[in-house]
C-alpha cells in the first residue's frame, strides 16, 4: 500500500503553483442552497455518506475526509439548452462504480489568466476522458471583475468561451469551496474518489499536465478498495 501510495505522491508533482488569489463581494441572481451531507441520493437511489465529512486530503496511506455533499447552481450538461438547475456532488457519488471513479472538481476564475488557461486544456481533455470513469466538474467563483461574484450571464459566457461540455456552476464568493483554501486562491484542483467521496488531492495551482494529474488516480481507484 506505501509502495503505491509513493508511486501516486511522485506522479503529481505535475502541480504547478501559480494560482490567483481573490477577494469577495458582488452578488448572484440565483443564490445556491447551502451545503450538507447525507441528505441526499446518488441518481441510482444510494444515500450520500453521512459520515468523517471534512476537509483534509489522504495524506499517503492516511485515508482523507469524505466532501460534503455541496450544492451549486449551475449546468449538468453545458451546451445542451437546459436550464439552470441544483447540481449537488450527489449526483456523481457512485458507490458501484457505474459510470464514475473519480471527480475532477476544479475552482476558477474569470478574470484569472491560470484558470482559462487550465480551462482550456479541460475542455480539450473532455474526449480524452470518455469512458475511463473520470468526470470534471467546475465552479465558477469570479467574474470578470477579481473580487466581484460571478453570475449566471458569467457562467453562460464562460461555458462558451471555453466549449465546455461537463457539468459547469456557480460558487459566487465560494460559499462552498472557500473551506478549502485561504482566500478564495484560485484555480483550485481536487480529485474525489466518487466511490465513497473521498478526497484524494487537493491543492492551489493551475495542473500543468491534466492527463498526468487524473490517471495516477485513477489507476490507484482501480487497485484500491474505497474508504470504508
Amino acid at each position: 500500500m506505501m509502495r503505491i501510495a509513493s508511486s501516486v505522491a511522485a506522479a503529481l508533482t505535475v502541480w504547478a503553483l501559480v494560482g490567483c488569489s481573490s477577494g469577495t463581494g458582488g452578488g448572484l441572481e440565483a443564490p445556491p442552497p447551502a451545503a450538507e451531507g447525507g441528505a441526499e441520493a446518488n441518481p441510482y437511489g444510494a444515500p450520500y455518506p453521512a459520515t468523517d465529512l471534512g476537509f483534509q486530503a489522504r495524506a499517503g496511506a492516511a485515508a482523507g475526509n469524505r466532501i460534503r455533499n455541496y450544492r451549486f447552481v449551475g449546468y449538468r450538461t453545458p451546451g445542451s439548452g437546459e436550464p439552470t438547475a441544483t447540481v449537488s456532488l450527489a449526483d456523481f457519488y457512485d458507490p458501484e462504480g457505474r459510470t464514475h471513479k473519480v471527480i475532477h472538481l476544479v475552482a476558477s476564475s474569470v478574470w484569472c489568466g491560470p484558470c482559462n488557461q487550465e480551462t482550456r486544456a479541460l475542455s480539450a481533455a473532455t474526449a480524452r476522458f470518455q469512458g475511463k470513469g473520470i468526470v470534471v466538474v467546475q465552479a465558477l467563483i469570479d467574474g470578470p471583475v477579481q473580487g466581484r461574484a460571478a453570475s449566471t450571464a458569467d457562467l453562460d459566457g464562460w461555458i462558451t468561451r471555453h466549449g465546455l461540455t461537463f457539468p459547469t456552476v456557480l460558487d459566487p464568493d465560494v460559499r462552498n469551496l472557500g473551506q478549502f483554501f485561504n482566500a478564495a486562491a484560485v484555480p483550485w484542483n481536487a480529485i474525489i474518489d466518487a466511490r465513497s467521496m473521498e478526497i484524494l488531492q487537493a491543492e492551489v495551482g493551475a495542473v500543468a499536465n491534466i492527463d498526468g494529474l487524473v490517471a495516477p488516480w485513477v489507476q490507484w481507484v482501480a487497485t484500491n478498495p474505497p474508504k470504508p
